[in-house]
C-alpha cells in the first residue's frame, strides 16, 4: 500500500480519472474489465478512488495500469499532470473526447520532456516575458512583437520558431474531432498541443492564437474578461502577427479573388481569416461580406480553400527521438514501454516529420476542409 495522506490519494485519483476519461471508459466499464482479470472492484469503489477517498490496493492500481496503458509509477504520482487547459475546439466537442484528445497529448509531451533531460538539451527561450496588462488589445501585442523581430510589413516566417523563442514546447497530434489545438501548463514548461490535421493556414493561425493565451497568462485566476473575450483577444493577436492591418487594406484594395490568393500565399493566413478580420475593420460593408461569402460557397472555397500555403510544423521532438535513438541513448520500444504507447507509434512520428509515409489511412479525414459555420463558433461569434 502506498501512503494514505489527503494529498496525495488525491493526486493518485486525478491521474487515475484523467487516465480512464483518455481511453474513454465508464467506471462501470472499467469495472467490468477488472472483473475479467479476476480482480474485484465495483464501480463505486473505483470512483472513491478517483476522489481520493480510499486508498487504491496494488493489485488494482497495477491492473488498471494495463487497462489504462498508463505506466504503474505515473498513476501513483510520478508524473507531471496538464494544468489550466485551454481548449480551442468547437462547443459541440464532447468532455469525453477532449480528454481523450488531451490524454494523447500528455503521453507525447511527458516523452518531449524526457528526451530534453536525456540529451541535456531543454528549450532555452530566446525572448524575455512580456509584461502584458489585459487593457493592451491583441493588435497592439502584435505589434510590438512584429517591431520586436522587425518584421515590418513583411511576412512571420515561421510561427513555431516564434513559440518556441518564448519557451513554449510545441507539438502535434492527429485527431479526426473537430479541435484544433489546446494551450497548458505543464509544470514549469509551457505547452501547446496542434492538430496535426489542420491545412498550413490554419494551423499558423492556431498556433498564434495559443501562443496570445501564454502571453496574456489567461490560464491565470481573476483574469477580468470572459471566455468568448478572451479568445477573440487572443484570435486579433494571432491574425494581426501574420497579417498588419495595412497589407490586410491592400489585399482588399481591388475586388480580385487572384489578389486574395495571392495574400493568402504570401502570408500563410486562411482567406476565412482575412474576410473576417476585412469585415470587423469596415473593409469591406456587411452587404459585400454577405456577397463574398456567397461567392465562395458557389465555388465550393468554404470547404476547400484554394491557395497554397508551405507546411509550418512543429518538429522539434521528433528531431530529439531521433537523434536520442541514434546516439543510443534509448530505443523506440523502451521510450514506448516507459510512456505507455506503442513503438510503431513513435516511429512513425519521426518517419511523418521527414515527409515520409506511415501507411495509415485517414482516408475519412479532408485536411483542407474548412467549414465557416465551424469557423465562426471556433473564434467565439456564435
Amino acid at each position: 500500500m502506498w501512503p494514505k495522506t489527503d494529498q496525495h490519494l488525491k493526486g493518485i485519483g486525478e491521474r487515475l480519472r484523467l487516465a480512464r476519461e483518455g481511453v474513454g471508459l465508464s467506471t462501470r466499464a472499467v469495472a467490468s474489465l477488472l472483473s475479467q482479470r479476476g480482480v474485484r472492484a465495483s464501480h463505486v469503489s473505483i470512483g472513491n478512488y478517483e476522489r481520493g477517498l480510499a486508498t487504491v490496493p496494488d493489485e488494482i492500481l497495477e491492473c488498471l495500469a494495463t487497462v489504462y496503458k498508463r505506466p504503474i509509477e505515473w498513476l501513483r504520482g510520478a508524473g507531471l499532470v496538464l494544468q489550466g487547459v485551454r481548449y480551442r475546439a468547437l462547443k459541440s466537442v464532447s468532455s469525453h473526447d477532449k480528454a481523450r484528445f488531451t490524454h494523447e497529448a500528455q503521453v507525447w509531451l511527458e516523452m518531449y520532456l524526457h528526451l530534453e533531460s536525456l540529451l541535456g538539451q531543454p528549450l532555452v527561450p530566446r525572448q524575455p516575458r512580456f509584461r502584458i496588462g489585459h487593457t493592451v488589445s491583441g493588435e497592439e501585442l502584435a505589434q510590438r512583437i512584429r517591431r520586436r523581430y522587425k518584421f515590418g510589413i513583411y511576412p512571420v516566417p515561421s510561427t513555431i520558431r516564434l513559440l518556441e523563442d518564448f519557451g513554449v514546447h510545441t507539438i502535434q497530434v492527429a485527431t479526426s474531432i473537430r479541435i484544433d489545438a489546446f494551450a497548458a501548463r505543464f509544470d514549469h514548461s509551457r505547452v501547446v498541443v496542434l492538430n496535426s490535421l489542420l491545412p498550413p493556414d490554419r494551423m499558423r493561425l492556431t498556433a498564434l492564437h495559443e501562443l496570445g493565451h501564454h502571453l496574456y497568462e489567461d490560464f491565470l485566476t481573476g483574469v477580468p474578461l470572459t471566455g468568448d473575450d478572451i479568445e477573440k483577444r487572443a484570435f486579433e493577436f494571432g491574425s494581426h502577427l501574420l497579417m498588419p492591418e495595412s497589407e490586410l487594406g491592400e489585399a482588399f484594395r481591388i475586388k480580385s479573388m487572384v489578389r486574395l490568393v495571392e495574400y493568402k500565399e504570401r502570408y500563410g493566413i486562411s482567406l476565412a481569416a482575412m474576410v473576417y478580420r476585412a469585415r470587423k475593420s469596415g473593409l469591406l460593408s456587411q452587404r459585400l461580406y454577405q456577397r463574398l461569402w456567397q461567392e465562395f460557397a458557389k465555388h465550393g472555397f468554404r470547404r476547400a480553400e484554394p491557395g497554397l500555403v508551405p507546411p509550418d510544423r512543429p518538429l522539434r521532438m521528433e528531431s530529439l527521438i531521433e537523434s536520442a535513438v541514434a546516439k543510443d541513448k534509448t530505443t523506440y520500444a523502451d521510450l514506448a514501454s516507459h510512456f505507455g504507447t506503442d513503438a510503431e507509434a513513435v516511429k512513425n512520428r519521426v518517419v511523418s516529420a521527414m515527409g515520409g509515409s506511415t501507411g495509415a489511412s485517414n482516408s475519412t479525414i479532408t485536411p483542407g476542409i474548412l467549414n465557416f459555420q465551424a469557423y465562426k463558433q471556433n473564434i467565439g461569434l456564435d
